[in-house]
């Protein structure tokens, strides 16, 4: 059987990831979310706060895509100012389905994994 999400019912959970972007400019993290969501297209009721203004580089911003929805769009570069560190949380499958959309659009390092039963948590350097 197939766990199934609250805030998505009748979506897998397998097929969600996490998305958390830190340490650099609203901008590039705006930029780069939108990416994602072209790749990922959100449901119409789904949503995630924007940042607005200037913020602090410390200031963190999430995404929630559902990696099933992926339907051969193929992103164009996105220009970063700065760096954007990025963890991807999910299942294997989908955390590299992520990760594969993001090196159409920017250049991807790893920086670090941490597998775990069910998850596993992947650490970008996008630039």
């Amino acid at each position: 059987m197939t766990a199934t999400t609250a805030k998505h019912p009748g979506k897998s959970a397998e097929e969600e990831v996490c998305v958390q972007f830190a340490g650099c400019r609203p901008e590039d993290a705006e930029a780069v979310m939108t990416a994602l969501e072209t790749a990922f297209p959100p449901e119409p009721t789904a949503g995630h706060v924007r940042p607005e203004g200037s913020r602090p580089a410390s200031n963190v911003w999430s995404l929630l895509l559902d990696t099933g929805g992926r339907h051969g769009t193929h992103l164009a570069p996105v220009h970063l100012d700065g760096e954007v560190s990025a963890d991807l949380i999910g299942a294997a499958d989908s955390v590299h389905r992520v990760r594969e959309a993001l090196e159409e659009a920017v250049h991807v390092q790893d920086r670090g994994v941490v597998p775990g039963e069910h998850e596993l948590e992947l650490r970008l350097l996008l630039t």
